[in-house]
């Protein structure tokens, strides 16, 4: 646009150019006609070269301007040109990226495109498994029903249904009743024999499929030093500061202690038994079984010292 408008200046100015000439030819005319001596000749042709060279003048002026005009619209159109060609290069890049994703998505579609085929085939599967999922379903149930019959049967057995115990006692009796043992012979360790309080006592072990007792009870000999069950206490720190041997605080003979662990002895601690240890008390404590020296004690210990005595009861179960 600004080219056309110096061009549409440059034209005006070739017009007015024109018109200037047309002048002239006035004037030599009329210098022609009203010259009559060389002196008026030459003042006439003085005067009009005045005219011609003002306005020639007058003309280099604009042509001047129109070429700044023109140069200074040239660098313009120069950067505007460099901006187009990094347009160009940006669009060109960017095409390459959007041929690049398109070649991309390309190959994923084809990878991840199933056939009818396929899709029958994975349908007919999904059917397959949710059958699967419903009968794995209705089992469930089916076992939760029975698992409740059991649980509801035990239940009645535990709370005073003891016929099918009492029928077992009675085959146990009678079978102890045709036992025969030689006097003054050794029991052998698996005869069951029966004391004066009518309690049965087996010197071997019992192994049963199950065990269904209105009690349990554990028998620690005394003198063993493997019992199986029993009791441990975590005492706090004694408070002896006269060295007198004598708690300050409770007033009793200062128990040698840490605040948060207890050693229990016992070769009946091993590695692979089951101890369970309950702390008993109106305060609540946290514990852990730190260690277990195998056939020798385990270690009880808190995760704070204590500030008054916790007592545990422990019981230790052998897996055979």
């Amino acid at each position: 646009n600004a080219v056309k408008q110096q061009q549409g200046l440059i034209v005006e100015q070739q017009t007015k150019n024109t018109q200037q000439d047309t002048q002239i030819s006035d004037v030599n005319l009329k210098t022609s006609q009203n010259v009559e001596t060389v002196g008026q000749l030459q003042k006439s042709v003085d005067e009009n070269l005045t005219v011609i060279s003002s306005n020639f003048s007058a003309v280099d002026t604009k042509l001047a301007l129109h070429d700044s005009a023109i140069g200074e619209q040239r660098t313009v159109n120069n950067e505007q040109q460099a901006e187009i060609s990094n347009l160009n290069y940006q669009y060109a890049d960017l095409s390459s990226q959007v041929a690049n994703l398109d070649t991309q998505y390309s190959i994923l579609y084809t990878q991840y495109s199933l056939s009818d085929a396929e899709k029958a085939d994975l349908e007919a599967r999904l059917t397959v498994a949710e059958e699967k999922f419903k009968a794995q379903e209705n089992n469930l149930a089916d076992m939760e029903n029975k698992f409740l019959k059991e649980l509801n049967t035990a239940y009645e057995l535990l709370n005073g249904n003891d016929k099918l115990l009492n029928n077992r006692i009675d085959d146990l009796e009678a079978k102890i009743a045709t036992l025969t043992i030689t006097a003054g012979g050794e029991i052998p360790a698996n005869v069951i024999t029966m004391d004066a309080s009518g309690n049965a006592i087996l010197k071997g072990i019992f192994e049963a499929k199950a065990v269904v007792a209105g009690a349990y009870t554990v028998k620690n000999e005394k003198g063993t030093d493997a019992p199986t069950m029993g009791d441990a206490t975590i005492n706090p720190v004694p408070v002896d500061a006269d060295g007198d041997g004598i708690d300050d605080v409770t007033g009793k003979a200062a128990v040698p202690s840490d605040g948060k662990t207890v050693k229990v002895l016992t070769k009946a601690a091993t590695s692979s038994a089951k101890i369970m240890v309950t702390p008993v008390g109106s305060v609540p404590v946290n514990w852990i079984i730190s260690s277990v020296d195998d056939g020798k004690s385990f270690t009880i210990t808190l995760d704070k010292e204590t500030a008054g005595s916790v007592k545990f009861s422990w019981w230790i179960v052998e897996e055979k």
